[in-house]
């Protein structure tokens, strides 16, 4: 499966196919949901929520890749570009489709932020 290569040059973005991820530009983020707590959810309901960071330089901030641990949870895998913005968004939803028990599940994000990666755990239970 190719993978697509982002380069940056003064704010454009370019899109070819290659088979590695990289971007010219570092950008800053600061991430204000650092863990989602589901609390309890009966088998079948769901829950949404709003993954919400800040973007704290002036640069495009790129998220390559949005991975989640299993089918329970529904949110955009594919690579999402934020070239204004302070305050910003990934919606997700989580569905309570498991048996009844610990929620332990996590979405990784991959990006051209200092750290590279970040990991959202994702707790709670259904009953």
């Amino acid at each position: 499966m190719d993978t697509i290569y982002i380069l940056c040059y003064y704010s454009n973005v370019f899109l070819t196919k290659e088979k590695n991820i990289g971007y010219s530009i570092t950008s800053n983020l600061r991430i204000i949901t650092k863990s989602i707590q589901i609390d309890t959810l009966n088998k079948k309901e769901f829950k949404r929520i709003n993954i919400l960071f800040i973007k704290t330089s002036k640069e495009p901030l790129l998220f390559y890749k949005i991975e989640k641990s299993s089918k329970s949870i529904s949110i955009q895998e594919t690579t999402q570009y934020f070239p204004v913005g302070d305050t910003l968004y990934i919606p997700m939803v989580f569905h309570a489709n498991n048996d009844k028990g610990v929620i332990s599940e996590f979405i990784k994000i991959t990006g051209n932020f200092p750290a590279k990666e970040i990991r959202i755990p994702i707790n709670g239970y259904i009953k």
